[in-house]
């Protein structure tokens, strides 16, 4: 279940964790929404993020973000179990995600990366390591040689 930590001292992603209790203090936190929620809401902000903003109704700029109340309102217009659904909510979703599927800021709110809508993601260039892995199977790797690394349906690696 997705909780946030009551401790000022344990900020870290804004105090949102995964799980029972905080992995800094240990203590219990506040109640925010369970398992399939998060889940089920981690789905739909991909879509809309990453792949069909249309499909809720959301405006999002060239560089791919929409404002996260706007989607909150959207979703429950559409799904009404999601009635108590709130900007903040994705706010959640996000500081909690280990794969740093997403970006916030302020009530804004966008994808990273698996996009297969057109951007121009302005995503930082600094500190980019020489060397980057690529995970694949070992059978891939000649063709991964020979014609490097394909987007394939995506429209960035």
């Amino acid at each position: 279940m997705l909780r946030q930590c009551r401790e000022r001292s344990c900020k870290i992603n804004n105090g949102f964790f995964t799980g029972p209790n905080c992995h800094i203090c240990n203590e219990e936190g506040k109640f925010i929404m369970s398992d399939r929620e998060a889940n089920s809401l981690g789905r739909m902000l991909a879509l809309v993020l990453r792949h069909a903003p249309e499909k809720f109704n959301v405006e999002m700029d060239i560089n791919g973000w929409v404002n996260s109340r706007e989607l909150s309102e959207s979703i429950s217009k559409q799904r009404r179990h999601y009635h108590w659904l709130r900007g903040w909510h994705f706010s959640a979703i996000a500081n909690s995600d280990d794969k740093g599927r997403y970006q916030v800021e302020g009530e804004m709110i966008r994808a990273t990366y698996g996009h297969s809508i057109e951007l121009e993601l302005d995503l930082p260039t600094d500190q980019i390591p020489e060397a980057l892995y690529w995970p694949c199977e070992e059978e891939q790797v000649e063709t991964i040689k020979e014609l490097g690394i394909t987007t394939g349906d995506r429209k960035h690696i």
